[in-house]
């Protein structure tokens, strides 16, 4: 009876520790370049790598917006936005056809711009991805693959709210890190 009695104990202690122990782990997707201690606004994969949209801070109070490109092991492209510099990331709401709207958060990096997309509706000819500008020419267009679970290839409400009716589009910015602001891209040449 005493032995039964001490492994009840030894498992009831080796389980406080287990949970204790995952329970402060941040809970991160395995298929993202955010860091465990961001949280996750945008990632999906893209051929064979993921482009990532991270915010640093807390809930509310986002001290960092970064976008990160590339395979887990190595980032091949990263950009971040922060209080106290001068990087900005920029959002958009544009009707992609009478039955879709394409939800856009971009950034710009001289002539090159970095362009986020989340299309909704009935006739999106694809969800979400990624769209790289110089100009008037597209130099990459990568559509999200929704493979994994960690495919997360929308916009966080957290960071961004696109309240859309058919009358209006409201959109709200969380951060002072993204800019809401009105722009007329041509859509055909992400959304042909």
């Amino acid at each position: 009876m005493l032995f039964n009695n001490k492994l009840q104990q030894f498992f009831l202690l080796s389980l406080i520790l287990f949970l204790d122990t995952a329970s402060s782990q941040p809970i991160t997707p395995a298929k993202t370049l955010c860091l465990p201690i961001e949280r996750i606004q945008f990632s999906c994969r893209i051929g064979s790598k993921i482009v990532s949209l991270c915010a640093g801070g807390e809930v509310g109070k986002t001290t960092s917006l970064t976008y990160r490109y590339g395979k887990l092991n190595k980032v091949e492209h990263e950009f971040t936005a922060e209080p106290a510099g001068k990087n900005r990331f920029y959002a958009t709401v544009m009707p992609a056809n009478p039955r879709a709207l394409v939800k856009q958060v971009w950034f710009n990096q001289g002539a090159i711009r970095y362009l986020l997309t989340e299309c909704v509706g009935g006739n999106c000819p694809q969800a979400g991805g990624l769209g790289v500008l110089r100009g008037e020419r597209v130099l990459m267009n990568g559509q999200c693959k929704y493979e994994m679970e960690s495919d997360l290839g929308w916009f966080s409400r957290e960071m961004i709210s696109f309240n859309l009716d058919s009358e209006t589009s409201n959109v709200q910015s969380h951060t002072d890190l993204l800019i809401v602001v009105t722009a007329d891209f041509e859509f055909e040449k992400l959304f042909p």
